[in-house]
């Protein structure tokens, strides 16, 4: 048997975990450069505020219905993540952390599931504050569904348990097509063309023919809405195919100085994600954006393959640097600009060049410990304690951010105080 705890709103929660007098309160929350809704609670859901939409659109209703407004903080939104994912590692050896308010746990072992399940409900609440929905069953997707019937019925308490010797017929022809794990927007609007609306439907269908048509993904998901599991717990995360840092710039800019800036800033941001998963790269990419809304949009991306993988900061800045130059043309309004790196390894594997001298090894040693020295004073302190002085001391691009909240969790200079 598997347990999916998924948090509930996740972000308009954590908002929610320092400012309880927002308790019943409609949230939205906005994307970088409070440019688009990213998440609602319910309440604001219930209000007819759509999901994507561009702030100004939906000015009117937030001003009409008095809906609070956060801009994104990821900084906390994560924080109070790694203390929900603590607290459920208490109740399972056997952890997947499937994203940052989701996550699996084996409880084949436990005897009173319904219970197990209220323990993990009950006790997150009590110790972080945030919400969550436990479904459990012998696959992820039934799983799945379990969590989303505790949506819908709030005399199951958070907890929606589904067996292989139920009768699912009732469940599953309730549940639509789209609102299965693994099933895409295209996916569901195609299946629902052929006569597959629920997962009822789905799960009846001929196998064969869903293999023909569709994969033998869709295949698994009707083999685990049966009760059978395809997939099984990932306790260790694959390692990623690329990391990337982007923002949209808080004004248009037309200065080569201030992308520059605005590149070492995402360099450093990126850099330390390496750091945080034990990889390194090989190939650095930077693109830049502007114009879109003119009759001359601009728009052009640079690779650059590097001979050794590394993780150090300053060098991948130097060389995102000198990128960007090669594609940086004065007159434009630049709005955005990013970096990627890819051919990702693990540090474990890394293979020392055949050639390179003992003092460049040395040299590089003490640049990879300067980056770790780094992470550790701002992970303590709060974000750009300390920072690489060609991201700008006083950046006047910076993605705008008016209405977030204090990072509560992550600097001290931003505790919460008692009046």
């Amino acid at each position: 048997m598997i347990a999916l705890v998924d948090c509930r709103n996740f972000y308009a929660s954590c908002e929610r975990v320092f400012r309880p007098d927002l308790a019943k309160t409609p949230i939205v929350i906005l994307s970088s450069n409070d440019g688009c809704i990213i998440a609602r609670s319910d309440e604001a859901k219930a209000l007819g505020v759509p999901m994507g939409e561009p702030y100004f659109k939906a000015a009117h209703i937030i001003k009409e219905f008095k809906i609070v407004v956060f801009s994104a903080n990821f900084s906390l939104y994560g924080n109070m993540s790694n203390r929900v994912m603590a607290v459920l590692g208490e109740f399972s050896d056997k952890l997947e952390i499937y994203s940052i308010d989701e996550a699996f746990l084996d409880c084949s072992q436990e005897k009173d599931l319904k219970e197990y399940g209220r323990l993990i409900h009950y006790t997150v609440r009590k110790w972080t504050n945030i919400p969550v929905a436990v479904g459990i069953a012998p696959t992820k997707t039934l799983a799945k569904i379990g969590c989303l019937l505790t949506k819908r019925d709030p005399d199951l308490c958070g907890v929606g348990l589904v067996t292989a010797n139920m009768d699912l017929t009732k469940i599953l022809s309730e549940v639509s097509v789209s609102d299965i794990w693994g099933i895409g927007r295209k996916l569901s609007k195609s299946l629902k063309l052929n006569g597959i609306n629920n997962a009822q439907e789905l799960r009846m269908a001929d196998l064969r023919w869903i293999q023909k048509r569709y994969g033998i993904n869709v295949v698994r998901t009707i083999y685990e809405l049966h009760g059978t599991a395809c997939s099984e717990l990932r306790q260790l995360r694959p390692i990623r195919k690329s990391i990337c840092s982007s923002r949209s710039f808080g004004r248009k800019i037309t200065e080569l100085r201030e992308i520059e800036e605005a590149v070492a800033a995402y360099v450093s941001r990126a850099a330390e994600k390496l750091r945080s998963e034990e990889l390194k790269t090989t190939t650095i990419g930077v693109y830049i954006r502007g114009g879109r809304f003119t009759n001359s949009p601009f728009s052009q991306s640079y690779f650059v393959n590097l001979f050794n993988p590394t993780d150090d900061t300053s060098f991948l800045i130097k060389i995102a640097q000198t990128a960007i130059r090669k594609i940086f043309k004065a007159g434009i309004r630049y709005e955005k600009c990013g970096v990627s790196f890819f051919n990702l390894s693990l540090k474990s594997q890394h293979q020392l060049p055949l050639f390179s001298s003992i003092n460049q090894d040395l040299m590089e040693g003490k640049q990879l410990n300067l980056g770790t020295i780094i992470d550790k004073l701002n992970q303590r302190y709060g974000r750009d304690t300390l920072f690489i002085s060609a991201c700008g001391i006083t950046p006047s691009w910076k993605t705008k951010a008016i209405k977030m909240s204090p990072h509560y969790t992550t600097d001290w200079r931003q505790l919460p105080t008692i009046g």
